[in-house]
Parts: structure tokens; C-alpha cells; sequence
């Protein structure tokens, strides 16, 4: 064969692996890129100032699930999984993703299941910030964190885009499956807020 007829098939892996990077990308993209409204402090790109990502100390969760507070339902998913989310949210689904949104407000939660799941979500989160950064108006970098949840490999990873905040929690319950646990609200209500996404991963049930 000559060198012409062997370019394509050495090409491939290669075309594989920029396809699923991009694939990922974009489905962490989603809070940015659905339902922006007329929200303009999210488009106008701000400087981020250089920070590498770092390893806080671990976050330490429940060890087992929790039974949900007073005002949220639990949701049973089709697919095996189930979390707890208020009661009343907008629920929409989007291949193996569901998310669940305020109709009061700019908040959601959107669960992923994932097949070929990494090895190790904060290496994946390292590798993905750039690609992510790159296609986000105003990103600016928060951490990338492990994180100690039910003994599963964990990982942490927030930033904040105009006037909202993302935090995307990526689990790794068994080699076959994991799961992408993405909050968005508004960067004034976070920290008020974040006892919404603290509930949904102290009730979150894998398949």
C-alpha cells in the first residue's frame, strides 16, 4: 500500500478521540447554551485571570443516600437512576440527559448517564476546561476538585459565565456507567442556592 492509502485509517483513533472530547464538551455547554433568555452579561466575553487548576481539600458527602427534605419529589428515572429535586420543577429530557428546571427562575440541575464512563473524572475535567473556556462567553474559572462521594471516583468542577454559576459534580459509580451532576443559578442566590444541588447529590441513586 502506499503512503496515501495508509493516512485514513492512522487518522481514525485520532478522529475518535476529538469526537468524544467535543461530544463531552457540549453537553456541559448545555446550561449556556439553552434558555439564556435575554440574560446579556452571559454573552459579553470578561477577562479571566490566570489560574491554574487546583486541589482543594476533599468534600466529604453522606456515605449512602439521604431521604429527601419536605418539598421535594423524587424522580425515578426510566434508565435506573433516581435524585431528588423541588417539587414543581420543569422536567425535559435530551438523550440521556434529563434536566430539571425553576419555572420561578434561572435554575436547573441536569443529570447525564454516561457509557465508557473515565477512569478518572478530574484528569477528564483538566483535559475539557480548555475546550470549555474557549467556547464560553465570560467563563471564569472557579476549581477542579476531587471529591469524596460513596467511595466513587469524584471530581468537582465550577465556574461562572456573566451573571450565572456552574457546578458539575462527574461520578463514576462502576467502569460501565457514570454520571454528570450539572447545577446552574444565579451568581447573586449561590450560596442560598446550592442547598438545591446538596440535596439533589445526597439523594442521587445511580442505575
Amino acid at each position: 500500500p502506499t503512503t496515501d492509502d495508509r493516512a485514513p485509517s492512522r487518522r481514525r483513533p485520532y478522529v475518535a478521540v476529538v469526537a468524544v472530547i467535543l461530544a463531552v464538551a457540549a453537553a456541559l455547554l448545555l446550561p449556556f447554551l439553552v434558555d439564556r433568555g435575554d440574560d446579556s452579561a452571559a454573552t459579553a466575553p470578561r477577562a479571566t485571570p490566570p489560574a491554574a487548576p487546583t486541589t482543594p481539600p476533599p468534600t466529604t458527602e453522606p456515605s449512602a443516600p439521604t431521604a429527601p427534605p419536605a418539598g421535594y419529589t423524587v424522580h425515578r428515572d426510566p434508565s435506573g437512576w433516581t435524585i431528588a429535586v423541588p417539587t414543581g420543577w420543569r422536567i425535559t429530557r435530551r438523550g440521556e440527559s434529563v434536566t430539571f428546571t425553576d419555572p420561578t427562575g434561572p435554575r436547573s440541575l441536569r443529570v447525564t448517564r454516561r457509557a465508557n464512563p473515565p477512569t478518572d473524572p478530574y484528569d477528564e475535567a483538566l483535559k475539557l476546561e480548555p475546550v470549555v473556556k474557549a467556547a464560553t462567553p465570560g467563563y471564569d474559572f472557579q476549581r477542579i476538585a476531587r471529591v469524596t462521594y460513596r467511595g466513587w471516583p469524584t471530581a468537582d468542577w465550577e465556574y461562572s459565565a456573566g451573571s450565572r454559576r456552574t457546578l458539575i459534580r462527574s461520578v463514576v459509580p462502576d467502569r460501565r456507567t457514570g454520571y454528570s451532576i450539572t447545577w446552574t443559578a444565579p451568581q447573586v442566590s449561590w450560596t442560598e442556592d446550592r442547598k438545591i444541588f446538596a440535596t439533589a447529590v445526597g439523594t442521587f441513586t445511580p442505575a
